[in-house]
């Protein structure tokens, strides 16, 4: 064989190899970055994916309520301020981090909106339980307190209810999802003392969902 032509198929020889070793390059490549790009992606998709019914509002209970003494006053235009301090239990029954961006507790007297305040916001982390308390300071009208002063009469106990309303933002992988949340703590249920002091009887329950 001449060698020129040995010459050129060397040429010929490294010319495809190289391609070869380019085309093998360029799939490799394509194929780690298609790869890296799911795996990047994977967290957006399942975050995208996750509705609110994968995020459950926290879990409050009372655990303690008491009242400073209640003066009861046939005047019309008494008005005196009864002071409420509560402690709950404050649970996040979630598996992931979730954050509180306040809440707000209102005091009810049946229908009678008697005052409210707002808890600082905090975290949690996943299933994570804290204490959290709060001062009442709600003013009775004399028409308020006389209706309560018939009822703890008749049932030697008084019923009182709070609702909660606030935001929770939780996070699942990537994707933050703001929640706004409300409920009730029905029948906070007061036993007033001979001096009219009031500590709460029972258990209290509160049941919270998104809205």
């Amino acid at each position: 064989m001449e060698p020129n032509m040995e010459i050129m198929m060397s040429k010929q020889t490294l010319y495809t190899n190289t391609l070869s070793i380019l085309v093998a390059v360029f799939f490799i490549g394509t194929l780690t970055s298609g790869i890296l790009f799911v795996a990047y992606l994977t967290p957006y998709v399942f975050g995208l994916i996750a509705s609110h019914e994968t995020i459950h509002p926290l879990e409050f209970h009372v655990n303690s309520a008491t009242v400073n003494p209640l003066y009861f006053s046939n005047s019309t235009f008494t008005i005196q301020t009864a002071v409420w301090n509560l402690t709950f239990s404050v649970k996040n029954p979630n598996t992931i981090h979730v954050s509180y961006k306040g809440f707000d507790v209102s005091l009810y007297y049946g229908k009678d909106f008697l005052s409210s305040v707002s808890i600082e916001p905090f975290k949690h982390e996943e299933l994570e339980t804290t204490e959290v308390k709060a001062t009442i300071d709600a003013p009775l009208a004399s028409y308020v307190a006389k209706t309560i002063e018939d009822e703890l009469i008749a049932n030697k106990a008084v019923n009182f209810d709070l609702r909660i309303r606030g935001v929770m933002k939780g996070q699942i992988l990537h994707f933050f999802n703001n929640q706004d949340i409300k409920g009730s703590c029905h029948n906070l249920r007061m036993f007033l003392s001979n001096d009219n002091a009031g500590t709460m009887l029972g258990d209290c329950e509160c049941e919270l969902g998104f809205w």
